[in-house]
């Protein structure tokens, strides 16, 4: 069964400056920290076995797709959502608002 991470947040008190005239979107947003939550943990790691490197490539593409299509609510495969999980919580990064909101709607994901 797939689980739901929740891509959407409210953007306008995070103090962003504009890209090219815009704010970039909260699933953008999601999708450019949860890229860069996986690039740090890789490099932490010395690398990804292959299955996480699988996962990871599914995500990739899906957040991808989600942000092109603006899609609030990804649904993933239970060992994509356990390894996006484990990333998040082994991954040693500085504190930040955004990746403290995306950190948390990763948090929200209901594991049975």
């Amino acid at each position: 069964m797939a689980k739901q991470l929740n891509l959407d947040f409210e953007t306008k008190d995070l103090g962003l400056k504009p890209e090219a005239g815009a704010i970039p979107s909260a699933v953008e947003l999601s999708r450019r920290i949860i890229n860069v939550v996986i690039m740090q943990y890789s490099e932490q790691r010395g690398g990804l076995i292959k299955a996480e490197r699988a996962q990871a490539y599914w995500l990739r593409d899906a957040l991808e797709k989600a942000a092109a299509t603006d899609v609030k609510v990804l649904e993933a495969p239970n060992d994509v959502v356990g390894f996006l999980r484990k990333v998040f919580r082994e991954v040693r990064m500085a504190p930040d608002k955004l990746l403290e909101i995306v950190e948390a709607n990763v948090d929200k994901i209901k594991m049975d």
